[in-house]
């Protein structure tokens, strides 16, 4: 959980990016957490949509499949889309 926030953080920080779509790192603790960081145009601050990836899929394919990105613009918030390490999520299975 303390990673999630953590990650979670570090979008709300990247939210001033003027990229539309960025690749970001954050450290926690020794691991590098890789996310892309969907914005808006126009300025900021937005509310934050996090979207996660289902087990043993990628980031950029449920960013590409499910349209987030396109009502992200019309509605005025930012997206991000947490990367699993080796493609998932410690969710305790």
């Amino acid at each position: 959980m303390r990673s999630a926030r953590a990650l979670v953080f570090a979008a709300m920080v990247a939210l001033l990016a003027t990229n539309p779509l960025s690749a970001e790192t954050i450290e926690i603790g020794d691991l590098s957490r890789e996310y892309l960081l969907h914005t808006p145009s126009g300025s900021g601050p937005w509310p934050l949509v996090v979207v996660f990836h289902g087990g043993n899929d990628r980031a950029n394919r449920i960013r590409r499949r499910m349209g987030w990105d396109d009502l992200a613009d019309q509605e005025g918030f930012a997206v991000v889309y947490p990367i699993g390490i080796n493609r998932g999520w410690n969710d305790g299975r």
